[in-house]
């Protein structure tokens, strides 16, 4: 895993717990898989099915998608690492949660 990918994995794992404090929830299938695969791959694979992450919803409720693993991709720090689709597919998700209104 080259530096970025750490990063951005390092973020997740950071954010999501996060999350799981906020919502009182346990998200720790999440950061398994995370974790386990690389923050890239985790969300490559989501993307690639076009769902969203377990936690995407529950954020949403509480106007806090920017602990959302799918705020990760349209970061300017982690752009290199996705393609332009895979980020205007996150982009359209944020915004039709109101992601973008709430900030």
């Amino acid at each position: 895993m080259n530096p970025a990918e750490q990063s951005l994995t390092n973020w997740l794992c950071q954010k999501t717990t996060e999350a799981e404090a906020l919502l009182s929830a346990d998200f720790s299938r999440m950061k398994g898989q995370i974790t386990k695969l690389g923050g890239v791959k985790y969300l490559k694979n989501l993307l690639s099915r076009g769902i969203a992450s377990d936690s995407f919803l529950p954020l949403s409720q509480k106007n806090r998608l920017d602990l959302s693993p799918e705020a990760a991709v349209v970061n300017a720090q982690f752009a290199a690492l996705f393609e332009d689709d895979e980020a205007n597919e996150c982009f359209d998700r944020l915004c039709d949660a109101g992601f973008y209104n709430h900030r």
